[in-house]
């Protein structure tokens, strides 16, 4: 399962090297660009150092533009993995030559207007499979009201994926401690219409995995926080959405392989 992230606890309490404004970027939401800065500081600024004399890490921060195009000319030894690791986190929020731009977006049954000023929910809410019995907000959790909202998230991923044109997934960092028995391995293809019971497993803490397709993903973290990721707007999806009583924000996903999480 993948370390907590900033979703479930305030930014501040993370300890980031640097705190953008959001006027260093016009037009970018204070909350995505601090979950860009989470990522970048994560990472060994010697190793960048080393790999990217010409970029520094106040450049990354400041001048995401002129960083991605910078990013994008690199051709010395191992740059794709730079780019990977550093790039693709600039290009979700600007975007650069030859590299994708993929709309990433925060799925939940959270209601946002019960958000704190750094993102933290602060309504009384489940957030695991095992609380079933137990009172929220003076209301039993139920198996029946469980399970409808599980159905919800996995409708509305696969509602995502087959909005966007994918037929099938990648089995991407699979970590399965409790040893369950799986109908499929890491890098296995799943097609979309089995989907459905891997993601309910993960929704349980029986597993945990990311799906990936070329671009498009799934990735579930802590307390039942989804992250969807396709290339264009999915209008039928957050309609489904709405309609099962979830919650699409745009949203970077902490979740991508070359964060470490």
């Amino acid at each position: 399962m993948p370390v907590q992230t900033v979703d479930a606890v305030p930014f501040s309490s993370v300890g980031p090297t640097v705190v953008p404004k959001r006027d260093h970027l016009p037009g970018c939401p204070q909350l995505d660009l601090n979950r860009a800065v989470f990522s970048l500081n994560q990472w060994s600024l010697t190793s960048l150092a080393f790999e990217l004399p010409r970029l520094d890490f106040e450049l990354v921060l400041r001048r995401l533009i002129e960083s991605a195009r910078e990013i994008g000319n690199l051709r010395q030894p191992n740059s794709h993995k730079v780019r990977s690791r550093l790039g693709k986190a600039v290009a979700r929020l600007v975007g650069f030559p030859g590299e994708t731009t993929v709309k990433e977006y925060r799925v939940t049954k959270y209601d946002p207007a019960l958000r704190g000023p750094n993102g933290e929910y602060k309504g009384d809410d489940w957030t695991m499979f095992s609380q079933i019995g137990q009172k929220f907000r003076g209301v039993v959790l139920t198996e029946e009201e469980y399970k409808r909202v599980e159905d919800a998230y996995v409708k509305v991923a696969q509602t995502f994926l087959s909005e966007s044109g994918v037929a099938a997934v990648r089995v991407v960092g699979l970590e399965n401690s409790r040893r369950q028995l799986l109908e499929f391995n890491e890098g296995s293809v799943v097609p979309l219409e089995k989907l459905s019971e891997a993601l309910r497993g993960i929704f349980r803490g029986e597993f945990w995995c990311r799906f990936q397709a070329d671009d498009e993903f799934v990735h579930v973290g802590w307390d039942y926080y989804m992250y969807v990721g396709v290339r264009s707007r999915c209008p039928a999806a957050e309609q489904t959405a709405t309609e099962v009583g979830l919650y699409v924000e745009e949203f970077v996903s902490p979740h991508h392989e070359e964060t470490g999480n």
